[in-house]
């Protein structure tokens, strides 16, 4: 799967949203802009953006945000890293597709 020069991107407000596994009220979090596709597993989320870059965030205890960096749980997007003209994404378990 490829981007078309000639694709109508319909860009989309993310309100981002993190429900602790503890019963308490979901946090509001910034809203991500530009977003044009997501992807959620269990622990971690990712987004294709409207420039074809991808974003991810939530747990990264397998790497799985893309970042190279073993962080933990991450609650901002972060770039993920070497990706460019990304159509799809694809995330699950503990690993993402592109």
């Amino acid at each position: 799967m490829s981007r078309s020069g000639g694709s109508v991107i319909f860009v989309l407000t993310v309100v981002l949203h993190l429900a602790s596994c503890g019963g308490a009220a979901p946090t509001q979090l910034k809203p991500l802009t530009g977003v044009v596709f997501v992807s959620a597993a269990a622990n971690h989320t990712c987004t294709v953006m409207t420039d074809g870059t991808a974003k991810c965030w939530g747990d990264n205890n397998y790497y799985e945000l893309g970042n190279d960096q073993k962080l933990g749980s991450v609650w901002t997007p972060l770039n993920v890293m070497g990706l460019t003209n990304v159509a799809a994404i694809a995330a699950g378990g503990q690993h993402v597709c592109t």
